[in-house]
């Protein structure tokens, strides 16, 4: 039994029961430990391709020509640094969320109800995003690009979530009265 006695574990609850499961973290760990690279990639080197394949179309897709936040005054709806306000305000998001849901992964095994919480905001927002880059497929493909291998990454990560949410046995703490 995965039972703890000690260090303020309540005698009882099986540590088994209460982490997350190693699949979902290796899911949750590999794809969050890449989006967190690439938004810290993001805000602090924006337009810098990262080795993964077509990483470089990727960022000249979403941010326009390199250097990012450059253009001409000639070039159609510019403004010199919008692309780059744009890059940074999205890798710090990228990387808050993404930071958010490995912390949940794997940090203290306790918060079993607010983890199935999260875990299906997280699904949530993952089935959302997919549905919105599935919308950008079209102009991805004018610029040689694809976000299909994210997505695909994202919707396994949705789908684990919401089977986790849906099967896993929670037991309530036991409230201690005073």
């Amino acid at each position: 039994s995965g039972d703890i006695r000690c260090c303020g574990w309540p005698a009882g609850r099986d540590l088994l029961t209460m982490t997350v499961p190693l699949h979902l973290q290796l899911v949750m760990g590999a794809l969050n430990a890449l989006f967190f690279v690439l938004g810290l990639r993001d805000v602090y080197f924006p337009g810098v391709a990262l080795p993964i394949p077509d990483d470089d179309k990727l960022v000249q897709a979403y941010f326009g020509p390199l250097p990012v936040g450059e253009c001409s005054k000639l070039a159609y709806d510019c403004y010199p640094g919008k692309m780059l306000v744009l890059s940074q305000s999205w890798g710090a998001v990228l990387a808050t969320v993404s930071a958010t849901k490995l912390v949940v992964a794997f940090s203290n095994p306790e918060g079993t109800f607010l983890r199935r919480n999260l875990f299906l905001l997280f699904a949530i927002c993952d089935l959302h995003f997919a549905y919105i880059a599935r919308g950008f497929g079209d102009y991805l493909a004018s610029q040689s690009a694809s976000v299909a291998p994210l997505v695909g990454g994202m919707l396994l990560e949705a789908a684990l979530l919401l089977l986790d949410v849906g099967l896993r046995t929670r037991t309530p703490k036991k409230i201690r009265k005073k």
